[in-house]
């Protein structure tokens, strides 16, 4: 069997060597090929990433959000002939199998014990991306810290399975995406101190608004009177 991208072409990827990289997680198993990721998804999950929502985020080139390359199907070699030809005759629609996307090597870094420069320029750049992802009518989900990964330059998001589009105003697709970082931060703190959980919740309740970009500002604000993140709960 081999992997083929949406247009029915054969994609340069030997299946033999993909290398497992995790654990099962809720709807796929993830392999790496060299400098590229697979997710493939389990055969029945309700939880793959919609074809149009994709088709606009992988024309996303920026380095606070992961490259998607392209979608897959799976297709035994012997069964290609004639699956392509009912492709091209309208009789056979795209079986999703999973995408590629670009690998990212984790950079061991607590981002609450360095420069506090190293979280504001991430969330800098995640507001940026905010704005991109707002104005294509792109609304974030599940924005967590399994959902990211820590880069030398900055925090990259992965996993954007569950983003969606919507017909909502901008302004109220904008909140839900400031939303969404704001409760990245806040996981950010309690995966790596739980145990000043109280304080990281005072923290972040004082920073609620109705107007949450202006909550994501003042946490920059709080983040610029520190040399570290971590004196932000050190009380």
């Amino acid at each position: 069997m081999s992997l083929y991208n949406k247009d029915l072409i054969k994609m340069d990827i030997n299946i033999d060597e993909l290398e497992r990289i995790n654990d099962i997680v809720t709807n796929a198993f993830i392999y790496r090929y060299k400098s590229i990721i697979l997710k493939k998804y389990w055969i029945y999950t309700e939880y793959a990433i919609k074809d149009d929502v994709f088709n606009k985020l992988c024309n996303i080139d920026n380095k606070h959000f992961i490259k998607l390359y392209d979608l897959f199907t799976i297709i035994n070699d012997e069964e290609y002939d004639n699956v392509y030809n009912n492709f091209i005759n309208g009789k056979y629609s795209f079986s999703k199998s999973g995408y590629t996307a670009q690998y990212y090597e984790p950079y061991d870094i607590n981002p609450l014990l360095v420069k506090s420069s190293y979280l504001i320029n991430s969330v800098d750049g995640l507001i940026e991306m905010i704005e991109l992802l707002s104005s294509m009518h792109i609304i974030m989900s599940d924005v967590k810290v399994r959902n990211i990964i820590y880069q030398k330059d900055g925090i990259v998001l992965i996993d954007p399975d569950y983003y969606d589009i919507s017909d909502k105003d901008i302004n109220s697709i904008k909140n839900n995406n400031y939303k969404e970082l704001l409760m990245l931060l806040k996981s950010i703190y309690t995966s790596l101190y739980f145990d000043k959980v109280h304080i990281i919740n005072k923290l972040f309740n004082e920073l609620e608004s109705e107007n949450l970009y202006e909550s994501v500002c003042e946490f920059k604000k709080k983040l610029k009177k520190v040399d570290k993140p971590i004196k932000l709960i050190e009380y």
